[in-house]
């Protein structure tokens, strides 16, 4: 199984590697990208970049934004689900202005654009599902016949990270789903969870998640013919 890594980490990711395959200096591709030497050092202290500063670095390397793609998986959302935007707001970013924001072109962070696409991910029915990659396909056909030249868009495809969410297994798993990963009862994996054992989890506010790398690693610990360790 594919190793799902966060929108963060893969930034970085690709950033390191188009240092490597330019030969360029970190502090050459900040300036360069943002204007800012000290961008590259700064990164994975913790933060979480925004979608603002994410686009211009991925436009800087060729590769399509992630926000026109953000915004479409959204849009889609509402119009097949029936929505609110309140609603929406609310219960994926715990912001009731959130689409409206969104709307106008504030920013957002990446763990909060992954957090979302996450809620949409697990809200949506299979036939929801469908009509919402009905509704980005017929987007992509229009963007495409708008801007048919590829240096337009940059490099063509996005990568695998950066693509609609819709198609991705999802990066984070609630607690029903982590527990059915494993093989455990959602019960077993509350008691873990509560007595300071288990799986690493993340806190969305009120929502625990798992990251499914961290279920991997905690289920690689545990493959037979190791010695035992404790949970």
């Amino acid at each position: 199984m594919a190793r799902v890594t966060t929108l963060d980490a893969s930034l970085r990711r690709a950033i390191l590697s188009y240092l490597k395959r330019s030969g360029w200096s970190g502090m050459q591709f900040g300036e360069l990208a943002l204007g800012n030497p000290g961008f590259v050092p700064g990164l994975g202290k913790g933060r979480s970049l925004s979608l603002d500063t994410a686009d211009r670095v991925l436009r800087f390397m060729g590769e399509p934004p992630i926000g026109p793609i953000f915004r479409r998986e959204v849009e889609a959302f509402l119009k097949v689900t029936r929505t609110k935007s309140a609603d929406f707001g609310m219960k994926a970013a715990e912001d009731a202005a959130f689409v409206d924001k969104l709307r106008l072109g504030v920013s957002t962070r990446l763990s909060t654009v992954q957090q979302v696409r996450t809620w949409m991910r697990e809200t949506a029915s299979e036939a929801e599902r469908a009509s919402i990659a009905g509704e980005l396909a017929a987007g992509e056909e229009e963007a495409a016949a708008l801007a048919p030249d590829p240096a337009a868009t940059g490099s063509g495809s996005p990568p695998d990270e950066y693509r609609p969410f819709l198609p991705e297994e999802p990066a984070f798993l609630t607690t029903r789903q982590a527990a059915a990963f494993l093989s455990l009862s959602s019960r077993t994996l509350d008691r873990y969870r509560l007595a300071g054992k288990g799986p690493s989890f993340h806190r969305f506010g009120t929502r625990i998640a798992y990251a499914r790398a961290d279920l991997e690693d905690w289920a690689a610990r545990r493959r037979g013919g190791q010695p035992s360790k404790a949970i």
